[in-house]
């Protein structure tokens, strides 16, 4: 039943992730991370709107980038960013999610001249950002932090108290 269960299945890819951070085994950790991809891909086949199985996809999917090709992981680059956007539409109020994209936008924005021509040979165009897209992204990074700091923690704690 747990297997049915979009939220339970992003936690345990998330679970599962974490784990794969923790090891020192290659082998494992390579195991462990590919198996956070397949339960995350799996949470969003059963709850396309769920936002947090957007984010952990992207997440556990980012994370495989040191054992793809350079192909698949301007590839994943893309799904990264389609994922993330997804989730910011799903939980605008998430700044983790800020986060992440900004961080993607400024890695596009580094990219050297030849992995934009990489990119150009494998796609119809090469992904783009720009530094003040990246910037907006870590700035509501922070109005979102000082908004959950200053208004909704103290009314999660008052409705929680009792």
């Amino acid at each position: 039943q747990m297997n049915q269960s979009a939220n339970f299945l992003w936690r345990l890819s998330r679970s599962t992730y974490l784990h794969s951070q923790s090891t020192k085994d290659k082998g494992v950790k390579k195991k462990l991370l590919y198996e956070s991809v397949k339960l995350a891909e799996r949470a969003l086949s059963l709850d396309n709107n769920c936002p947090d199985a957007h984010k952990w996809y992207a997440i556990t999917l980012g994370s495989t980038n040191d054992y793809e090709s350079s192909t698949n992981k301007i590839k994943n680059g893309y799904l990264f960013k389609e994922h993330i956007e997804m989730s910011i539409s799903l939980n605008p109020t998430d700044p983790a999610n800020h986060y992440l994209l900004g961080r993607w936008c400024y890695g596009v924005c580094m990219l050297s001249w030849m992995e934009r021509k990489i990119a150009s040979s494998l796609f119809a165009s090469p992904p783009v950002s720009t530094i003040d897209e990246s910037l907006n992204h870590f700035l509501q990074v922070c109005h979102l932090s000082l908004l959950f700091i200053t208004i909704l923690r103290p009314i999660f704690y008052l409705k929680n108290m009792d």
